[in-house]
């Protein structure tokens, strides 16, 4: 951004100085209405706008400007009416009038710290930052935003989504662990039931089953309240508690599922025992009649008797045929 008063200029630097002089110094020679004479008056006056010295360029065209059609005579006050021209014609840049706006608004400002802090205070639960004060406390005094956009600017912010999230979760999560705990004492009835048909009322593993059925409760409850956001439902709680019972429902499935797994590994344990009952009682009668009978072949008299059932066999056969 330029400053007209700052030392520099547009055009550079300027090298001359042959009229920075008063008029006690003016050589003779100078006519109070030649062009030494309107040089000398536009560098003095010019000097005191600016507080700076004028280039050439803009000496040789801010001079004449002092001219009369008197040839002894010079024009101080158009002279100086052309100096604070171009002084304003540097100054009321787009930038330096928004410069001077932001001046403006920015002292300003602290008039709208309370409502600023009452912003803050409501919606995030403290004081507002410094920063937080002069950015809005300048938007209210520029007009560009009034207290109740403020509020909305606020809301925007992470900040206030995540203290709205981490409340309602906290609100939720009492009403979700009443459900867990009536959701467990229903289902504990049932896997209980599932177990006595199994045979196995009393095993551990169904403390084990109900000990993991609790816990997944908690691990499912943990792992939906940090994706729960108030945004998500509304701030609806009970919407929120309702989406919950499905998962409640999913956990259930994955516990009947092992317990069927479980169901089914006892009855392949029971089926296996069964065979290996009956293995046990065949070879144990094979070997009573091994030590009872030994291991002998027929005799003589073996094969007489079987010879003599035979011709009797025979001899009823031919008399039946007659």
């Amino acid at each position: 951004m330029f400053d007209p008063t700052d030392g520099s200029s547009p055009l550079g630097a300027d090298p001359y100085e042959k009229y920075q002089y008063s008029s006690s110094n003016v050589p003779d020679f100078v006519r109070a209405g030649s062009t030494e004479a309107q040089g000398q008056q536009a560098w003095n006056d010019f000097v005191k706008e600016f507080g700076r010295n004028p280039t050439q360029n803009e000496l040789d065209m801010l001079t004449g400007a002092y001219a009369t059609s008197d040839p002894n005579r010079t024009n101080p006050a158009q002279g100086k009416q052309a100096i604070a021209q171009y002084y304003q014609s540097l100054a009321n840049t787009p930038a330096n009038i928004y410069a001077a706006q932001q001046k403006q608004w920015a002292a300003a400002a602290p008039q709208h710290y309370d409502s600023v802090n009452q912003i803050t205070q409501s919606l995030l639960g403290r004081k507002a930052t410094q920063d937080e004060l002069d950015h809005y406390g300048t938007l209210i005094a520029s007009g560009q935003a009034d207290p109740y956009q403020i509020q909305q600017f606020v809301q925007a912010t992470p900040e206030y989504q995540n203290a709205q999230d981490t409340q309602f979760r906290q609100g939720v999560d009492t009403q979700l662990q009443k459900s867990d705990s009536d959701f467990f004492n229903t289902q504990k009835g049932n896997i209980a039931q599932q177990y006595a048909q199994m045979g196995r009322a009393t095993s551990p593993a169904l403390d084990v089953a109900l000990t993991q059925l609790a816990s997944q409760l908690n691990s499912n409850r943990q792992s939906y309240l940090a994706q729960l956001s108030a945004s998500q439902y509304g701030g609806n709680k009970q919407a929120a508690l309702g989406n919950y019972e499905n998962t409640q429902n999913q956990v259930q499935g994955q516990i009947n599922q092992n317990t069927q797994g479980i169901y089914g590994a006892n009855q392949a344990l029971n089926t296996r025992l069964n065979n290996i009952t009956d293995y046990n009682t065949q070879a144990t009668a094979w070997q009573n009649g091994m030590n009872q009978y030994g291991n002998k072949g027929p005799g003589a008299l073996d094969y007489l008797n079987a010879a003599f059932n035979g011709v009797s066999a025979g001899a009823k056969a031919y008399a039946a045929g007659k």
